[in-house]
């Protein structure tokens, strides 16, 4: 039944019914991905107390930390190589020494601190809940390098839905988040397996000879884009660490629900920009420089127009709507609540900048501009929140964000031109 519901899914011909597919699963994808750690933390809230949410909140933040160690900087690289410079089976392997390395430091991050039992094996089995996102990845992307983001999304879509509402049964049934988390996890595992079993024979998805001298190149091409990406990550969850190591679980539960909407802007935009990707790189490698810039243009202005909308609303109704849903007085909070939706405006820009940063082959320069903003981030995070309290968290944001975004636009700014000018006189 599966085999043939699978077959009929690929066997689409119609480019634009796969780009309008694409899109809008894209968007759906993104949407409940962007909505799972809110609606986890609402179930939290009816079976815990908001110390709780606290742990949740840095497990979130050490998850997605270790997965950017996961994926090291390679899916950017794996979508846009559609000139096929690296096989399937290079990536494969990549990965798998990228996973091995997050685990460890995933296990340090989680039973190296100084947490109560229950909080490190939340942090760590959360972690491995958003990693196997990397093994998933690897297919989806090479789907994605094939001109079929679609099927891809289809499927994620699928997974998330179901694992998150096992993860919600779960807890409600046992009020254990560790358990529910864990349980949430296996079933990701499963549904992948089955999931991508049939798609895999149309699609280059086989391990060749390990090619040692292939895995070297992705490294040395793939290391500046990690450190940016995984320092990036730093910078978005600066203020949760800032709060770890200085206020309490109840107020890193607070700052974990105002935090909500920035991942709503950040997601809502790569779901705009992600399809768009592949054909980027190809406008840019054509010298297309008039659609090239089109499409840059297009994307930086819905980023503007959505991150102006979600401000105001978040100000109008944002944070009263917070209260409803968690129950928790959050009204003393709206300048730190302010501060974080124009920061995450400002740090989705810099994320779109940062796709853009690989096209150019400026990594390089886009890691340094990464190490600037976290040295700064990292002097300063503890010193605004021990002076303004959760108001600092918001500050943070700003200045990692703003210092990334100005130094990125920049840089592309004096490279488009460079290039233009050499191949107009050429």
């Amino acid at each position: 039944m599966y085999k043939l519901l699978a077959e009929k899914l690929y066997n689409v011909e119609d480019e634009r019914i796969i780009t309008k597919r694409g899109t809008y699963w894209n968007l759906i994808s993104s949407l409940l991905n962007s909505a799972m750690t809110a609606i986890i933390m609402f179930f939290i809230t009816l079976t815990s107390d908001v110390s709780v949410n606290g742990w949740f909140s840095i497990a979130t933040a050490v998850a997605y930390q270790c997965q950017a160690i996961g994926f090291f900087g390679i899916r950017n690289l794996h979508i846009a190589d559609t000139n096929k410079e690296y096989a399937f089976s290079d990536y494969a392997y990549f990965n798998i020494i990228s996973s091995i390395l997050m685990v460890f430091v995933l296990s340090v991050l989680s039973f190296g601190q100084n947490y109560v039992l229950e909080k490190a094996c939340l942090i760590f089995i959360y972690g491995i809940y958003r990693g196997v996102d990397i093994f998933e990845a690897l297919f989806h992307d090479e789907y994605q390098r094939e001109g079929r983001l679609d099927l891809g999304v289809i499927l994620q879509t699928i997974r998330f839905a179901i694992s998150l509402i096992v993860l919600i049964i779960v807890l409600l049934i046992f009020g254990n988040l560790v358990f529910a988390t864990l349980a949430a996890t296996l079933v990701s595992v499963l549904l992948i397996i089955i999931q991508n079993k049939p798609f895999i024979k149309y699609f280059p998805c086989k391990l060749k000879k390990i090619k040692t001298i292939n895995l070297k190149k992705l490294f040395v091409i793939c290391l500046p884009i990690f450190i940016a990406g995984f320092i990036n990550m730093y910078l978005a969850n600066a203020p949760k660490y800032a709060i770890d190591g200085t206020l309490s679980d109840e107020l890193q539960g607070i700052f974990g629900i105002l935090s909500l909407p920035i991942f709503t802007i950040n997601l809502l935009s790569t779901v705009i920009y992600k399809p768009y990707i592949s054909k980027m790189a190809t406008y840019w490698y054509a010298h297309n420089f008039s659609a090239f810039k089109k499409v840059i243009f297009r994307q930086i202005l819905i980023i503007v127009l959505l991150t102006f909308s979600i401000v105001t609303f978040g100000y109008l109704a944002g944070l009263r709507l917070l209260e409803l849903i968690y129950g928790i007085s959050l009204y003393d909070y709206m300048s730190t609540f302010i501060l974080l939706l124009i920061g995450g405006g400002i740090n989705t820009l810099g994320a779109f900048l940062n796709f853009i940063m690989v096209i150019f082959r400026e990594q390089n320069k886009n890691m340094y501009i990464y190490i600037l903003s976290g040295v700064i981030t990292y002097i300063l995070s503890g010193i605004l929140i021990e002076h303004f309290n959760l108001l600092g968290s918001g500050m943070i944001y700003i200045l990692s964000s703003g210092i990334v975004t100005c130094l990125c636009g920049l840089v592309l700014f004096m490279k488009y031109h460079s290039v233009r000018r050499k191949i107009t006189y050429a």
